[in-house]
């Protein structure tokens, strides 16, 4: 069944009203809206057409690239880049960092494949690729034909303005002190959601083997986004307490939902995100802090508006772990996944040699 409180088709109608006006104020765009809504729907439509399981979760999928994209093209056209230059450049400067997420969760997907064949699970990695696939090749191509006016222009950087305001309160996750406090409160959540899963006898959806080949897959993809030890961990912990909570919500749902993996694949996407970027600034030469701060204030805003998305989507479709871990998957992005960067960063600071003190 593909409604959870609505019709199927009627619940679909509401969730793509819901998500084009969380697009609309994030972009105030009202043709580029539109274009991110529609491009995740041809992997929706197969995996509806499919019966694939949690059908929901192919257009959740998609529709991260696609705000992600969307957000960043808006905001270079608004810095007076040509539509067609943004496009293009936004693509190929984004495409490794959205590429590794990507493919992880269509393996996370497939794992299920390595027990016993089955057409649903081809089918929902199938759809899975088509809706990541259009959302990449999709949004580029039909934002560089749009016209952008001046009034949008002035309207998207007052918007733009007002979110950063709001979103620069999260700066303080980056002083080891608060860094070191969050981590400790994301070690309590992971402990009490292992334990509330085991005290509820939660039964997990993936035997042993299925387990270390997920855990094997995120650490691997973790590190090739990053290409840096110490994120690849913060980034590897922060998964690790969605996963806990993830577990702890099965136990209280008093089910194993086979999207469980999934869910917790697609919510560590802005993890990923986040991770990669901060990766990229360090190695262009940002100290740690300086890094986060900077990946945060390129991405908070569509991270926000990906999770309250997915929150709905998954709400009116379903699955309910999707209602809740991957908005929980975003809020870990900007705040666990910062301060626990920080706090291996204060823990274990990187060798500094003397040519960095050399004044050139």
């Amino acid at each position: 069944m593909l409604g959870a409180f609505l019709p199927e088709w009627g619940g679909a109608i509401a969730a793509l009203a819901a998500l084009f006006a969380l697009s609309y104020i994030q972009l105030r765009h009202i043709a580029l809206a539109f274009v991110v809504i529609a491009a995740p729907l041809p992997g929706f439509v197969l995996a509806v057409a499919l019966q694939a399981p949690n059908a929901a979760l192919s257009y959740i999928f998609g529709f991260f690239p696609a705000i992600v994209l969307a957000t960043r093209i808006a905001a270079r056209v608004c810095e007076g880049t040509p539509a067609n230059t943004a496009a293009k450049d936004e693509l190929l400067r984004l495409l490794p960092l959205l590429i590794w997420p990507g493919l992880l969760g269509v393996l996370i997907a497939a794992i299920p494949l390595l027990a016993v064949f089955a057409s649903s699970t081809l089918m929902m990695a199938g759809a899975m690729t088509l809706s990541f696939g259009f959302a990449l090749a999709g949004v580029p191509f039909v934002a560089r034909l749009l016209p952008y006016d001046g009034e949008f222009i002035a309207r998207a950087n007052r918007a733009r303005e007002a979110r950063e305001r709001w979103l620069d309160r999260l700066a303080f996750v980056v002083q080891p002190r608060w860094g070191w406090s969050v981590s400790g409160i994301a070690l309590i959540f992971a402990v009490l959601g292992y334990f509330g899963g085991m005290n509820s006898d939660a039964s997990l959806p993936f035997p042993p083997f299925g387990l270390a080949v997920s855990a094997i897959l995120f650490v691997t993809t973790a590190y090739l986004a990053t290409r840096d030890l110490r994120r690849t961990v913060a980034l590897c912990l922060t998964v690790l307490v969605l996963g806990c909570a993830g577990y702890w919500l099965c136990g209280r749902l008093a089910t194993a939902e086979s999207s469980l993996p999934l869910a917790v694949a697609i919510g560590s996407f802005p993890i990923f995100l986040m991770g990669a970027q901060s990766a990229a600034f360090a190695r262009a030469g940002d100290n740690a802090a300086v890094a986060t701060l900077r990946s945060s204030e390129v991405f908070a805003a569509a991270i926000v508006v990906f999770g309250v998305g997915a929150a709905l989507v998954s709400l009116v479709l379903g699955p309910a772990t999707g209602a809740v871990l991957i908005p929980c998957g975003s809020v870990a992005a900007l705040i666990a996944y910062p301060a626990l960067t920080t706090m291996i960063y204060d823990l274990v600071p990187p060798r500094v040699s003397l040519d960095a003190y050399r004044v050139r």
